[in-house]
């Protein structure tokens, strides 16, 4: 089958699903973006973009749905539903749609695997290569405090469903990662996220930075492996935890190999997935699993893996029905990801004012990744214009925000 005959339909267009969505592009697929918020891929010239209400109803998404399949079911015969975010994967597990049987999904969305959302899940990896963090209750925080440690407190489940309407919980970004070292603290952000209904879970904590983790990457369909890569975060922002915004793929050890062919098989999983790693002290620590892309997903296209092509080739062709044999594609390659904008006056102007300078500058510069011979830049595409305005101006309240907080002297 032609790709311009199947319809992909990507839910979710921040730079995740840009990247995704302009690399399938430029392989012939249809392409159609779905969000309730307009961020850098709605703006796409390559993107079909229809916007969603939010919160978001059974009766928004189905309506957005019929629209897209009178609009090109005369030119494309299949249609293909592909969240890349943890709210889209979320929403089409609650929404118990009738149409959605329509469509080829590449995700899962059985009770086990939605429950990897829920950050206080227990993982069913086996721990031979892995540990784990071990998740706390109040009273053995407060114990780990009182011993002279430090704990870990983060939000662990983001969303709410009532009336069948389904929404982000608010003021979430405050308890996305919070390093309490005193008993104040600890009871004082345990009253505020009970007062205020927000799920937390506490837990032992890795002294680490952002250059310590690691992602295991794949995908697979009905629990068989079909693609892998392995890659490391050069940076996120905050260092010590945030999202990636400059990264590299790098060989595939064998151990992932084994990781990933138990969580597939394990979950009886189909789509993309990201596994979760801190590399310390010679140990790898398992932090979560996420049962969608990931940020810099659009460096695997330059890869061996190209993991998204994968996928679609694997649901949408004639065999999609019957047993897959193919041999498990895996990347032993270099490629770098960098979001150029932000990682560019990141490195070069806030980290002089980081409190983590030292460590930030043992990481490679942003023109040293530019010079590397195989790099994604994801914000920055000449050939689609108002998605590069918009990469600028996101820059810009960037720069703006981390000029106010230096000036203000905050972490």
């Amino acid at each position: 089958m032609n790709n311009s005959q199947i319809c992909v339909i990507i839910l979710g267009l921040h730079y995740n699903g840009y990247s995704i969505s302009r690399n399938l592009r430029a392989n012939g697929y249809e392409v159609v973006g779905i969000d309730y918020t307009r961020s850098v891929g709605s703006f796409s010239k390559d993107i079909n973009f229809y916007k969603v209400d939010y919160p978001l109803s059974k009766d928004s998404f189905e309506t957005t749905l019929k629209k897209i399949i009178n609009k090109f079911s005369n030119k494309c015969t299949k249609f293909v539903l592909f969240p890349t975010s943890d709210f889209w994967v979320y929403s089409l597990g609650c929404l118990d749609s009738s149409i959605i049987s329509n469509f080829i999904k590449a995700y899962e969305d059985s009770k086990k695997v939605l429950s990897l959302l829920n950050k206080s899940t227990e993982l069913n990896l086996s721990e031979n290569i892995l540990t784990r963090p071990k998740i706390l209750d109040f009273n053995s925080a407060l114990n780990k405090i009182q011993e002279g440690s430090s704990v870990c407190v983060k939000n662990s489940f983001k969303y709410t469903v009532k009336n069948g309407v389904i929404e982000e919980l608010k003021n979430l970004e405050k308890y996305r990662f919070i390093e309490v070292k005193d008993k104040e603290t600890l009871f004082q952000i345990n009253e505020e996220c009970y007062k205020n209904e927000i799920p937390i879970i506490f837990q032992e904590l890795i002294t680490s930075f952002s250059s310590d983790m690691r992602t295991i990457g794949i995908c697979s369909v009905n629990g068989k492996l079909l693609g892998l890569v392995y890659g490391q975060k050069i940076r996120g922002r905050p260092f010590r935890y945030g999202d990636c915004i400059a990264g590299k793929l790098e060989e595939t050890p064998k151990w992932a190999l084994s990781i990933a062919e138990e969580f597939v098989s394990e979950y009886e999983y189909t789509g993309i997935a990201e596994i979760e790693l801190i590399e310390k002290d010679g140990k790898l620590n398992l932090l979560e699993i996420n049962p969608r892309s990931w940020s810099w997903i659009g460096t695997t296209f330059y890869s061996e893996a190209p993991l998204p092509l994968i996928l679609l080739e694997a649901l949408c062709s004639s065999n999609a029905n019957k047993e897959q044999t193919k041999d498990i594609k895996i990347n032993n390659s270099d490629i770098f990801f960098v979001k150029f904008l932000e990682d560019f006056q990141f490195f070069y102007i806030w980290s002089m004012f980081d409190k983590y300078k030292k460590k930030i500058k043992e990481t490679t510069s942003t023109m040293d990744i530019l010079k590397s011979k195989k790099v994604f830049i994801v914000d920055f595409n000449f050939s689609d214009p108002i998605s590069l305005i918009y990469s600028f101006l996101d820059s810009l309240k960037i720069f703006l925000k981390s000029f106010i907080s230096t000036i203000k002297n905050d972490d």
